[in-house]
């Protein structure tokens, strides 16, 4: 008996608001499908309605993408490219494509004022939804409907009971999360990429190809604040902790009150500057001169400052000015750049100075960065050259003078020296310098702090190869000699400034000279 089953319409009233079911309004024969389909009971039951949704519609994943940055930046555009693309071929006596593709583009402006060295997560969340994706006849007949017989039979049984042949459900899959820790620009692109195949017999064959791309460009900024601030090294001194700060007249001081710290700039190159174009600068005569933020001008010589790949800083002059090193005066806290290490005690000032980046805003004077000087030790290379004292170290003993000499030892009573991780340059575990007397080109060689007529002598190690150099104050460069026959001063060791090897051999047969030095890194 034929009839139209108007009363299932009802069924709408148990359907999902993820995707609504519309009433059968078809033709339906009461047959031994239709009856395995509605079952006892005046509704069918959701688990067959569920089957048959399954069974006819279509079903649409979609995802989140997030993007974290965990690196504060002054101000940054996100553009999030989203594209979903969806080919599906259909075989089955006549082939067909159809391939769509959405795109939608998403810019947001992230602010916020600090470092890469920390700070919040910004997140920025793009949502792709991938259309037309597989349709039906994903699935096979339930056994409880066996007696519906093929496709056909099931899905006009399916309609009858109140399920159409078209619909869609939605259903939201995991996010996924990726975190970037780098400060330059970059591109994250993710692919989703998901084929299936379908058969129903041999009649129906379907091939689904679903690809989701999402691209998100991250624009760093060309600036990152910080602050610069001294270290818990023992060449800062009494100004541990100290900030840099700019004062009125734009000269460069220290400070131990945070809020006055001076906002400085990090480019793409860790170059820094004040505000982002003020440079450092200083007189263009003097080796010893005040450091300013300000445009340089006829008389002053601009320094490019950076920051390295552990955020100390440092500074490389122009010309013969070369202004590697830092001091501050002890009395105003003044900041000064200094071409020649030694100078800095000659004058009465500290350092020469650690100075590190921080994040800025800047914290207090008693948040310390930790101290960042190397501890070595010095020692003769195996150079035969050095002949009994290759592989000795330098260790101190005294003579007739009242200074500890600088003499070759053993490894186990070696002195160790601290080294400035920028300029390699070095001085013992209580900023003790290396002096010489004032008289002649060749002389002792003392660890002490000097009395007249002494000269300081400033020593420095090359991370690069951990090569030793000193230089005199007085006397240009520098070559050190040891005594190796005099029983008395065997192992002492002097300084030279003399290039002909030959002569100085020839009027000290005893000396063995030029002596080549080495640094070795030492746990501190």
């Amino acid at each position: 008996m034929r009839f139209v089953v108007g009363a299932l319409a009802l069924l709408s009233i148990f359907q999902s608001t993820t995707a609504q079911s519309a009433a059968c309004s078809c033709s339906c024969t009461l047959d031994g499908c239709i009856s395995a389909l509605q079952g006892t009971f005046a509704f069918p039951s959701q688990a067959t309605v569920d089957d048959c949704r399954l069974y006819l519609w279509t079903h649409s994943n979609y995802a989140k993408t997030t993007i974290r940055l965990t690196k504060y930046v002054t101000s940054a555009t996100v553009t999030d490219t989203i594209s979903a693309t969806v080919t599906v071929t259909v075989s089955g006596g006549t082939t067909s494509t159809t391939t769509e593709s959405d795109f939608t583009t998403i810019t947001t402006t992230v602010t916020s004022g600090t470092t890469p060295l920390a700070g919040d997560v910004n997140t920025i969340t793009s949502l792709v939804t991938a259309k037309r994706v597989v349709k039906r006849q994903g699935n096979s007949i339930p056994d409880y409907a066996a007696v519906c017989g093929d496709a056909a039979g099931y899905s006009s049984g399916c309609n009858c009971i109140g399920v159409p042949f078209d619909g869609t459900t939605y259903i939201e899959v995991a996010a996924v999360t990726e975190t970037v820790t780098s400060t330059v620009a970059f591109t994250h692109i993710q692919y989703a990429v998901q084929t299936s195949t379908v058969s129903q017999g041999s009649n129906v064959v379907q091939t689904q190809t679903t690809a989701s791309t999402s691209i998100s460009i991250i624009d760093i900024p060309q600036f990152t604040s910080i602050a610069l601030q001294l270290t818990n090294d023992e060449a800062n001194s009494d100004f541990k902790g100290y900030y840099l700060s700019v004062g009125s007249d734009s000269s460069v001081v220290l400070t131990s009150n945070p809020g006055s710290a001076g906002i400085y700039l990090a480019n793409s190159s860790l170059n820094i500057t004040y505000n982002g174009n003020l440079p450092f600068v200083a007189d263009t005569t003097s080796q010893n001169a005040q450091m300013y933020n300000q445009a340089s001008s006829a008389t002053e010589v601009q320094s490019n400052c950076w920051i390295d790949a552990d955020y100390f800083f440092y500074c490389t002059g122009q010309g013969p000015l070369t202004r590697t090193y830092f001091g501050a005066a002890n009395s105003t806290g003044a900041v000064q750049f200094f071409s020649w290490a030694g100078e800095i005690y000659n004058t009465g000032a500290t350092g020469p100075l650690v100075i590190k980046a921080v994040p800025y805003p800047a914290a207090d004077a008693d948040t310390l960065p930790p101290a960042g000087a190397k501890a070595i030790q010095i020692r003769a290379s195996s150079a035969t050259s050095n002949g009994a004292f290759a592989s000795k170290y330098w260790t101190t003993t005294t003579d007739s003078s009242p200074y500890a000499r600088v003499a070759f030892g053993t490894a186990a009573n070696a002195i160790t020296f601290l080294a400035d991780p920028t300029t390699g340059h070095f001085l013992d575990q209580v900023n003790t310098p290396f002096i010489a007397n004032q008289i002649s080109v060749i002389e002792q060689f003392y660890l002490a702090f000097p009395g007249a007529p002494k000269d300081i002598i400033s020593c420095s190690v090359a991370f690069s190869d951990m090569s030793v150099s000193c230089v005199r104050t007085l006397y240009p460069g520098g070559q050190f000699w040891a005594v190796a026959t005099n029983s008395t001063n065997n192992g002492f060791v002097g300084i030279y400034n003399e290039t002909d090897n030959a002569a100085v051999r020839a009027g000290n047969p005893d000396w063995v000279l030029p002596i080549t030095l080495e640094a070795v890194l030492v746990s501190s």
